[in-house]
């Protein structure tokens, strides 16, 4: 068979299979979003060990749990804070923006109280997590976020408000997860005339920085707009190293932004993680949002990153009212968490190939 004939055929079984597949699921399958619904306006995620951590504003320092990234378990109780660097003592509904990391076998939760910043630890995901140092916050002010790139440097993302009057967002080197240096640098800001600064002339806000890696490229994840206007939107910034951030490498429009779907609109997108997906190779970006046709709650979702050679776009937002084929998170080949006594395997879901042991 000659090479264009090949590639003929390789086209027709391919679209064959994708014509199957919308068949199967009736031209309508779509990603089972709101995921959460429960209001829960702030959150974090950590994948550890193919389970995933949820913790955030409303949950009140408990912990949610999932092996899959769409059905999420029962609540347990991971931190409780309990230091006097706040204003005045607050309790645990007070506890929002959570962002979780795993660094060196420590668990480590950094977290938002009255514009402050705290950093609490644990030995397992689950807590409980303590703050190692109580008399003072770990930064200021808000949604913090720890990123650490492959060759083991480390950096810190947070939002303060410069001049009192705008929301913006710093990034600052740290030596390890307790220890920050340096001095934070602005990198970015709402810009006039563009999607952030909706409708004119509102506060400008740029907030809920998320960053990743992907291909030798970095990646920030924010959002912009005001937090209680429809038009609440996020955006992404592209750079080239982990402090080069900057208002020109942001993206032109939205990755998402308020959406008509069924009766009603999926709108108010903002506070983005990022997490792997659970068999290893998709990027997931989660993210809260309302979705009017399920009562209007700050409810949590989730939708699939794509590259397009390095430039990020998302399939979303999307919920079950959305039309098309957006198939959620793909299980692993292998999917158990080895999670016996002492990591043992359990036997009723294994059994050795061979009478001399596991082939």
């Amino acid at each position: 068979m000659d090479e264009k004939k090949y590639l003929n055929f390789t086209n027709i079984r391919r679209d064959l299979v994708v014509l199957l597949c919308l068949t199967i699921t009736g031209l309508a399958l779509a990603a089972d979003n709101p995921f959460l619904r429960i209001d829960i306006p702030d959150s974090g995620v950590l994948k550890y060990n193919g389970e995933y951590y949820l913790c955030g504003w409303t949950t009140k320092g408990y912990m949610y749990c999932s092996r899959n990234l769409v059905d999420w378990g029962n609540r347990t109780k991971a931190i409780t804070h309990v230091a006097p660097w706040s204003a005045y003592p607050y309790n645990d509904d007070w506890i929002g923006v959570s962002d979780l990391n795993y660094v060196n076998g420590v668990f480590h939760h950094y977290f938002q109280i009255d514009n402050k910043i705290g950093h609490a630890v644990a030995s397992s995901p689950l807590g409980m997590y303590t703050e190692p140092v109580t008399n003072s916050a770990f930064a200021l002010q808000i949604d913090p976020n720890y990123f650490r790139d492959d060759n083991g440097s480390q950096y810190f993302y947070m939002v303060k408000f410069p001049g009192g009057s705008q929301n913006a967002i710093y990034g600052q080197t740290i030596s390890d997860p307790a220890t920050l240096t340096g001095s934070a640098v602005q990198m970015l800001t709402a810009l006039t005339g563009t999607w952030e600064r909706q409708p004119a002339g509102s506060t400008p806000i740029n907030e809920g920085p998320a960053v990743f890696k992907y291909r030798g490229r970095y990646y920030m994840l924010y959002a912009a707009n005001s937090t209680t206007s429809s038009n609440y939107s996020i955006g992404c910034g592209e750079a080239a190293t982990p402090m080069g951030f900057a208002n020109s490498g942001k993206y032109s429009a939205p990755l998402l932004t308020r959406t008509s779907v069924g009766s009603g609109e999926i709108n108010t997108m903002g506070q983005p993680w990022v997490v792997d997906g659970p068999n290893g190779f998709e990027k997931w970006v989660g993210y809260f949002a309302v979705y009017t046709p399920d009562g209007g709650g700050r409810y949590q979702c989730v939708d699939r990153i794509h590259f397009f050679d390095r430039k990020l776009t998302v399939d979303g937002p999307t919920s079950r009212y959305t039309a098309g084929y957006h198939p959620g998170p793909a299980k692993p080949t292998l999917l158990n968490l080895f999670d016996g006594p002492n990591g043992a395997l359990p036997a009723a879901d294994w059994t050795p190939l061979g009478a001399g042991g596991w082939d």
